[in-house]
């Protein structure tokens, strides 16, 4: 019974932590560190978000399922609900590498300016 609320503890400091941004990356030094940056914390905000409701699905489930001595019973599941949570994440992590790609491409492939220092 102890351990639902202690994912659910967990879940908050974590997120706590990382919206406080008590250690973070240093300030970028370029226009492209601040472009990644941003795709960075997109990142973060999509990842962040499923993690907590995930975290808090499993205390949830801990604690609805949780042995009350009746026998336990086989369920199939629901096929459809799985091909659709599947696809959803599939299509969203997709989204944000296409994302990143642009910044990416942006970087590698743009002309550099006119007053640039060549290295």
């Amino acid at each position: 019974m102890l351990l639902a609320p202690v994912v659910w503890i967990l879940t908050a400091v974590i997120a706590y932590f990382f919206a406080a941004k008590t250690w973070w990356f240093p300030p970028p030094i370029n226009a492209h560190g601040i472009a990644y940056d941003e795709q960075f914390m997109r990142t973060l905000i999509v990842t962040g978000i499923i993690f907590v409701l995930a975290q808090f699905a499993l205390g949830y489930a801990i604690i609805r399922y949780r042995d009350d001595g009746r026998r336990a019973t086989y369920n199939h599941g629901n096929n459809r609900l799985e091909t659709v949570w599947t696809s959803a994440t599939a299509l969203l992590f997709l989204g944000l590498v296409l994302m990143g790609t642009k910044i990416w491409a942006n970087v590698h492939f743009d002309e550099p300016p006119a007053d640039a220092i060549p290295i």
